[in-house]
């Protein structure tokens, strides 16, 4: 077994890292344009196709990298995200299961959601966040498209 971890997703061609330490919390950094995020794409080939989506400790920072699509679902040692850069999620229209099962978030940001002005569902976004005791007051604030915040 080794510690390649591949992010893909069917259709496209994916990026594959090699770490060199096993147990071993590495910070990784995305740059760019990557119009979808998806936890559930992540995998080893050599483990035949074991998910590594539970690897995922912290998002740090967001950027602005074009993202339309957002689905942490299953990080269940996801503990801290950070807040948006001013366009981070702009072009985002939901944020259906986004955070799904992430049982070790304990806290959101209050500007989390303060620039995502085409949203219009956050059905289960926090479904299964057993970590998390409230939502900050003003966390949907600014997002005035939402019809469904199921």
């Amino acid at each position: 077994m080794n510690n390649d971890i591949q992010v893909a997703a069917a259709y496209d061609y994916g990026i594959k890292r090699q770490y060199a330490e096993k147990n071993t919390e590495y910070e990784v950094t995305i740059s760019g344009n990557i119009t979808l995020i998806r936890s559930n794409v992540l995998y080893n080939e050599e483990d035949m196709g074991k998910n590594y989506y539970e690897k995922i400790l912290e998002i740090s920072q967001w950027g602005e990298t074009g993202l339309t699509n957002i689905y942490l679902g299953n990080c269940t040692k996801l503990r801290k995200i950070a807040g948006p850069s001013e366009n981070s999620f702009i072009n985002i229209t939901n944020f259906i299961q986004t955070f799904l099962n992430c049982e070790s978030l304990t806290e959101i940001p209050e500007d989390l959601f303060s620039n995502c002005p085409n949203v219009d569902s956050f059905q289960s976004a926090f479904e299964n966040c057993i970590g998390l005791t409230s939502l900050p007051q003003n966390l949907f604030s600014n997002c005035q498209q939402v019809t469904d915040s199921g």
